[in-house]
């Protein structure tokens, strides 16, 4: 077992350090690595690694929604996380029990943000196992805008012929979490966004299944971030909507480009470049 060690001493802050250190770490298990390194750090914001989100259903007598947990918007309630729905504006576990307390109706801006994000995600993902959500957290003249995406797949294989079961064969997920951090520029109608955009994306292939003996067992993950900064116009009386939605749908272009490149397209060439090298009759 690997131990990874925090010396704050040499190293600006704890934040610093432990965002470092989960750059080395699968992102698939950044949830307990966090719990790991706040009870060392407890003052560590939860927000400071991007946690794969998980799936919330909200109970049909409440609309019946799916939604992302965040950590930007839960709350603690007698040892219990609550997250908050974007849709209906109150909390629920991951079990679906609601919070009684703290509900706010949604404003018309996170309503339209959160139906131009979904209608987004099925043109470009398909409907099939996608989930997302957006969060609007004011502050004074300024606010953050937090947007999660996430798609899951899995194909499945048929089981031994004599109880004709079904077993996902490997499962893949698609995982962005995306923070605009907008503040009123200096200048009449004009803001400069931060948007910073975190990508995790891992392939399972792994199964316990006999018939699937001589399938390639694996997991891959890996994260990608990018962070780019805008000068906006918008008009008094205007939506910051349109200007959210344009750079949301550049950086998962340019996510997806980069993923192609980094994880497919130089393995392929790294592949290639071995089987010319490989005389031939070896």
């Amino acid at each position: 077992m690997a131990v990874a060690v925090i010396d704050e001493d040499k190293c600006e802050s704890g934040l610093s350090a432990a965002v470092d250190l989960f750059s080395y770490l699968p992102p698939t298990k950044n949830a307990e690595n966090l719990a790991l390194v706040r009870a060392f750090l407890p003052d560590l914001p939860g927000t400071c690694v991007p946690v794969p989100s998980r799936i919330v259903s909200v109970p049909a007598a409440a609309g019946g929604k799916e939604f992302l947990t965040s950590e930007y918007a839960k709350q603690e309630s007698n040892a219990k996380t609550y997250y908050k729905c974007p849709w209906n504006g109150a909390f629920y576990a991951e079990d679906g029990e609601r919070l009684d307390s703290n509900a706010t109706e949604p404003s018309g801006f996170d309503v339209a943000l959160n139906e131009a994000v979904a209608t987004y995600c099925n043109l470009y993902y398909g409907s099939e196992g996608m989930v997302s959500s957006a969060f609007v957290l004011p502050d004074g003249s300024n606010f953050t805008v937090v947007i999660q995406i996430k798609k899951a797949v899995s194909s499945i294989v048929d089981g031994a012929e004599d109880d004709g079961e079904e077993f996902p064969a490997c499962a893949a997920t698609w995982d962005t979490t995306h923070v605009f951090e907008i503040v009123k520029g200096e200048e009449a109608d004009k803001y400069e966004y931060t948007h910073r955009a975190t990508l995790q994306l891992s392939f399972d292939s792994r199964t316990e299944q006999p018939q699937n003996a001589g399938q390639l067992q694996c997991l891959l993950a890996g994260n990608l971030s990018r962070v780019q900064q805008h000068a906006v116009l918008v008009p008094s009386g205007g939506e910051h909507l349109p200007a959210i939605g344009r750079q949301l749908e550049e950086m998962e272009s340019r996510l997806r480009n980069e993923v192609q490149t980094i994880y497919f397209g130089r393995p392929h060439d790294a592949i290639n470049e071995l089987r010319r090298a490989v005389p031939e009759g070896f």
